[in-house]
């Protein structure tokens, strides 16, 4: 019986009616996939929620560099990105590290890393435009970088930059920053490495403790555990996640039994193993924290090689 999402939807009733490009011979060589890869490989696929949701949201539309990742993916499903501007689109600056400059990926990538150049800049990007380069002005005044002397700055331009300046990142982006939807899933800070180690670690258990209480929807990811790849393939997670992909494109329902006989056609898993396990993972997966989890892992697994 079709569900309500279902309702005025196509139901695939048979592995027949399935998309030429899905052919499980394509998902083989995922048994030699280490954690860098599958984090790239579900980042790509997650990168993909924002233009045709994951679930029974409808369709919104790929954007074409979007269009073109999703073609690679169904011709290659475990295509690693090679492309430049992709890279940057998928994963921004932390897959452009892991593509290009594994180790300092593997230094920023940690639970606690330094502050990188880009990821500075990254900050900085936020604010609205005119407050970036308000702000950019003041601080080159004061530091002899500006044709423009310090002490012509008037009072207001003064008053306007103490409002934000000194206040933490991302209390000063609430006040001038151009998107107010703002993550705390991460947060910078400054470390006095002259202070004794004792000092520095209860100082930061305390902070730690004030933001979780200020930010409790900022959830540890202390249920996640070590991935266990040799399963993903089992249960056929990266088949089940494109499939479902497609069911979405295509506005179509694909009942357990399809998707079972299409992702399991051994015979030996069937319906409920995707109700209780497939969908489980992929659903798992899928959100983003896990991702940034997986890619702590990819982490520790590439400083270890070094």
């Amino acid at each position: 019986m079709a569900s309500k999402a279902d309702a005025g939807k196509k139901i695939i009733r048979d592995t027949k009616e399935l998309p030429d490009w899905f052919d499980l011979i394509k998902y083989q060589k995922a048994e030699n996939l280490d954690a860098a890869a599958w984090y790239e490989l579900f980042l790509q696929r997650w990168s993909l929620t924002f233009y045709y949701g994951y679930g029974p949201a409808r369709v919104t539309g790929l954007g074409g560099g979007f269009e073109k990742v999703l073609e690679q993916l169904r011709s290659d499903p475990l295509h690693l990105l090679i492309d430049d501007i992709q890279i940057m689109w998928i994963g921004g600056g932390q897959l452009d590290a892991l593509k290009c400059a594994p180790k300092m990926f593997s230094q920023f990538s940690h639970g606690i890393s330094p502050l990188t150049i880009r990821r500075l800049y990254q900050m900085e990007s936020r604010l609205k435009a005119d407050s970036r380069n308000k702000i950019r002005n003041w601080i080159d005044c004061i530091f002899d970088h500006s044709n423009r002397r310090f002490e012509d700055i008037s009072s207001s331009e003064h008053e306007w930059a103490r409002s934000f300046i000194d206040d933490p990142i991302f209390d000063g982006l609430k006040k001038e920053g151009d998107d107010q939807r703002l993550d705390r899933s991460s947060d910078i800070v400054e470390i006095n490495l002259a202070l004794p180690d004792k000092i520095l670690i209860e100082q930061f258990t305390g902070y730690l403790q004030r933001l979780r209480k200020e930010y409790p929807e900022t959830k540890p990811a202390s249920t996640f555990k070590y991935p266990e790849y040799k399963k993903w393939i089992e249960y056929s997670v990266l088949p089940y996640l494109d499939l479902k992909y497609w069911e979405m494109e295509q506005n179509v329902s694909i009942p357990y039994r399809v998707m079972a006989d299409a992702i399991f056609p051994d015979g030996g898993l069937g319906e409920e193993m995707i109700r209780k396990t497939t969908k489980k993972i992929a659903n798992q997966v899928m959100q983003k924290e896990y991702i940034d989890f997986l890619a702590t892992i990819a982490a520790q697994e590439i400083a270890e090689k070094n």
